[in-house]
């Protein structure tokens, strides 16, 4: 598991929500590459990892591959972030990006097929990957309260556990920029503010 990262965060959440005590765990900092290898030849006896790792590391353990939903029922959230002197000097081109984001996203709904057939022509990912991914991803563009649910806590746990210089919780929601969503897409906020 990569320490420091999310994947850290749901195995103490997981261990915290099954009444596992962390103190018979010991965390071996792995980047995702590196799980596969790890499990394989034993070094290892479990591992925090996300798709494609993890489908590869049970298909190749077959039979004695075990696995659990660490992550509960949080989703999973890829960002657009930028600078706020950016969003003051150009604040339609926040919305152009979003309406670009939007196009794809109803793109990727009508055409799953062409979808899949991008993905794989951009990406570096191994053949199946892509489809893989694919299969577990709701391509939406959104701001829903769970994301921020989600951060505080995780910014809750960074503090407990020493791997931030802050000491108080940030205010998530005045890093947001809400306006350029509310004028594209306004049903995708669901951010109470």
């Amino acid at each position: 598991m990569l320490r420091g990262s999310s994947s850290e965060f749901f195995l103490g959440d997981y261990l915290k929500r099954s009444n596992t005590p962390l103190f018979g765990v010991k965390i071996v900092d792995l980047s995702p590459l590196a799980t596969e290898e790890a499990m394989r030849n034993g070094s290892v006896d479990a591992v925090v990892v996300w798709d494609p790792y993890a489908t590869r590391i049970k298909e190749r353990l077959g039979n004695n591959a075990m696995s659990w939903p660490v992550q509960g029922r949080n989703d999973y959230y890829f960002l657009f972030i930028t600078k706020k002197e950016f969003l003051r000097r150009s604040p339609a081109a926040a919305e152009k990006v979003l309406r670009a984001l939007i196009d794809a996203e109803a793109y990727a709904g009508t055409n799953p097929e062409e979808t899949l057939k991008i993905i794989e022509a951009r990406s570096k990912l191994r053949p199946g990957d892509a489809q893989l991914l694919l299969a577990k991803t709701r391509l939406e563009v959104r701001l829903d309260q769970g994301l921020l649910t989600l951060m505080e806590a995780e910014a809750d746990w960074m503090i407990r556990n020493n791997l931030t210089t802050k000491t108080e919780m940030p205010d998530f929601l005045d890093m947001i920029y809400l306006k350029a969503l509310e004028a594209v897409k306004p049903e995708a906020v669901g951010v109470i503010h």
